[in-house]
């Protein structure tokens, strides 16, 4: 089940919230911080490169930050990646991801919260006895 965060910005803004500020995710993403704070503010929509940035450099879906429809993550785009991902960092990842999406959404969208909490503790569970063969 997918939450509606209602508009275009706040969905932007749930995404941004795993960067520090505007500026930053402005940088990521090759926009203005002006353009992000319009974004946020639904004074515009955005253009298509940041949307293709947002996919191809963060796997966040075009379509979840546009229609709030599907998942916020294109898991194809998460997982293509030639480089290694060590266990411990994917754990501290993931940690640090559901720590975000607590603070900021976590009281409107406690099942967010609650899922990446369950996947945290799979990936832990999965990491725990593999660590040896690693």
């Amino acid at each position: 089940m997918s939450a509606d965060f209602g508009t275009v910005g706040e969905r932007i803004r749930a995404v941004r919230g795993t960067y520090r500020n505007q500026a930053q995710f402005a940088s990521l993403t090759g926009v203005f911080k002006g353009s992000i704070f319009s974004y946020e503010n639904n004074h515009r929509l955005p253009g298509s490169a940041f949307l293709t940035r947002c996919v191809d450099d963060l796997g966040i879906s075009a379509n979840w930050i546009l229609t709030g429809k599907g998942s916020m993550f294109t898991s194809d785009e998460i997982f293509s990646t030639d480089e290694q991902i060590e266990p411990a960092s994917l754990i501290e990842v993931m940690d640090g991801l559901t720590n975000v999406v607590k603070a900021s959404v976590g009281e409107r969208h406690p099942e967010y919260v609650s899922k990446l909490a369950q996947a945290l503790a799979l990936l832990e569970r999965a990491y725990s006895g593999s660590e040896a063969s690693l």
